[in-house]
């Protein structure tokens, strides 16, 4: 994967791989005794039979309202075919290239500045190129090659050719531009870091209280130069202000711990520098793995286990006071319902025997015997019945609420475990951390 995601407050960040190259052993060497080199080396095990591996890399910031910048390009194909993936991975992270609205060059030389044209057209049809002013007189004014050295000017004008080819679209467009000390654009502030070349400058991003700096080529080996601040390379324009620019970077980073950047680092490049009490310096690279140390937040999660305040379910169990329905026994009061035998009131009907007006039968009062029939009220005795009330013993099925055992089921919290899929943040990214130097 050629890029790498980073948040800074409110800015989205995404580191992008160029690509690698080996660097001579022998360019290290300014500012040094060739014993103290031999020294150094011989005590960071350093193969000097072998280049040391550098990657290259741009910085690509979306503030998340559509303005998209980038910081340096990468050396498209200004240095062989192991670099110029920037566009290509810029793609790659889900951008258009027209989106990009900025391009902030830390400084010309071509592994930074090459990667904005190909073939004489813009890559970044949408954008202004933006480079110091005294950076951009010293690669394109007349005079400069004057100053030189002969063993050096070959070699730098070789470098203007590429830079001219490079910036010749934007120029037609009149979209270069240079910047001076104390500029702010698009949210980004310009720090000087003079000495790799005249107008080399870094770039600082704040947003939310958090701070992010992009280094340029204020280091090329974080094995040597951390713990060697004097250590300069051989194309630095120089070599002492280099080192000076350098130290000063190291302590004020250092002091602020907050993370920086270097095109020149292996990739993604983003870390912290801490300083040791003997004056060196050491390098704290970005652990690509933990990228979703964010995710740890996620552990918040565990605040679910308050869940088994669902135990507070179980005062559900005040449903038991349903058996207050047994109150319906009182439903016995029916047997007043036996009232009903008042009917026997329809003896009344003997009132018939107002029918004896006639006399002639006399005879018949010997039926008065029938009265004996009211016997039948014993009848009655059939409210004993009402002795089914004792069913209303039924209530005892409320006992069902012990039922309630159930909220006992919130022991499935223990679900949350199941953060453990954090292991997602082992991105293979990784891999570009380790880079063999």
């Amino acid at each position: 994967m050629g890029f790498y995601p980073f948040q800074v407050g409110a800015y989205k960040v995404i580191a992008l791989k160029d690509g690698t190259l080996e660097l001579s052993p022998d360019l290290f060497k300014q500012n040094l005794t060739p014993e103290e080199v031999s020294a150094l080396f011989q005590k960071l095990a350093v193969d000097q039979s072998k280049g040391i591996q550098t990657s290259v890399n741009a910085y690509l910031i979306d503030d998340g309202q559509g303005g998209i910048s980038l910081v340096d390009s990468g050396a498209a194909s200004c240095f062989g075919p192991n670099l110029g993936s920037i566009a290509q991975n810029i793609e790659a992270a889900g951008y258009k290239l027209n989106r990009v609205r900025s391009v902030f060059l830390t400084h010309l030389h071509p592994d930074h500045a090459c990667g904005i044209a190909k073939q004489g057209k813009a890559v970044f049809p949408n954008a202004t190129i933006y480079v110091n002013e005294q950076e951009s007189q010293y690669w394109l004014s007349e005079n400069t090659v004057d100053t030189l050295a002969a063993e050096k000017r070959e070699g730098y004008l070789a470098t203007v050719a590429k830079i001219k080819a490079a910036i010749a679209p934007y120029q037609t467009m009149r979209s270069f531009k240079t910047f001076s000390v104390g500029s702010v654009i698009n949210g980004l502030e310009v720090l000087p870091s003079i000495g790799h070349t005249p107008g080399h400058y870094s770039f600082i991003l704040k947003s939310q209280a958090k701070s992010f700096a992009i280094l340029g080529d204020v280091v090329h080996s974080y094995h040597l130069q951390f713990e060697q601040p004097k250590l300069s390379v051989d194309f630095d324009v120089d070599p002492v202000k280099a080192s000076e620019t350098r130290l000063a970077i190291f302590k004020r980073f250092a002091q602020e711990q907050t993370f920086v950047a270097f095109a020149h680092l292996p990739f993604p490049g983003i870390g912290k520098i801490s300083e040791m009490n003997d004056g060196q310096f050491r390098w704290n690279p970005l652990n690509l793995a933990p990228t979703a140390p964010t995710a740890p937040t996620a552990p918040t999660a565990p605040t679910a286990p308050t869940a088994p305040t669902a135990p507070t379910a179980p005062t559900a169990p005040t449903a038991p006071t349903a058996p207050t329905a047994p109150t319906a026994p009182t439903a016995p009061t029916a047997p007043t319902a036996p009232t009903a035998p008042t009917a026997p009131t329809a003896p009344t009907a003997p009132t018939a025997p107002t029918a004896p007006t006639a006399p002639t039968a006399p005879t018949a009062p010997t039926a008065p015997t029938a009265p004996t029939a009211p016997t039948a009220p014993t009848a009655p005795t059939a409210p004993t019945a009402p002795t089914a009330p004792t069913a209303p013993t039924a209530p005892t099925a409320p006992t069902a609420p012990t039922a309630p055992t159930a909220p006992t089921a919130p022991t499935a919290p223990t679900a949350p475990t199941a953060p453990a899929p954090q292991p997602v943040a082992t991105q293979s990214a990784a891999e570009y951390l380790a880079n063999p130097l």
